[in-house]
């Protein structure tokens, strides 16, 4: 088990120290000490990115997942924003997680609207047989 680290903000200049470990030699921590300009550029990455929970699966791809049936809508899409969330967006990034949660949904979509359109074409050519 690692020893606990604490971290605290120097008055005066701003600097963040960093204890580390404690030594067998010495009772007192040895402090790390990070720059001002290190603390502002950690800082500024921070808030230019956007926090990963906060990301939501594309709106129109979760309305389209409306087209499956009920009985399997709901495992389905509870499935697909777990993943999304948990390992596509930080793994991908943003782009790439929508692409391939818009990827699933057309093939989930695709799966079950198969068969319905194979019987409405069943049913244009029966009644064009017919219809002669």
């Amino acid at each position: 088990m690692q020893p606990a680290k604490s971290y605290s903000i120097v008055p005066g200049n701003y600097d963040v120290v960093m204890y580390g470990e404690r030594s067998a030699a010495s009772s007192e921590p040895s402090p790390l000490v990070l720059t001002e300009s290190v603390v502002a550029t950690i800082l500024a990455s921070d808030s230019q990115s956007v926090p990963l929970r906060k990301c939501s699966p594309p709106k129109v791809a979760q309305f389209a997942l409306l087209l499956i049936p009920k009985r399997n809508r709901e495992h389905l899409i509870g499935d697909m924003e777990e993943e999304y969330r948990t390992i596509t967006l930080p793994q991908y990034g943003r782009f790439l997680a929508r692409v391939w949660y818009w990827e699933q949904t057309a093939i989930a979509v695709g799966r079950y609207l198969l068969p319905v359109i194979k019987r409405i074409l069943g049913f244009a050519v029966i009644w064009k047989l017919i219809g002669k």
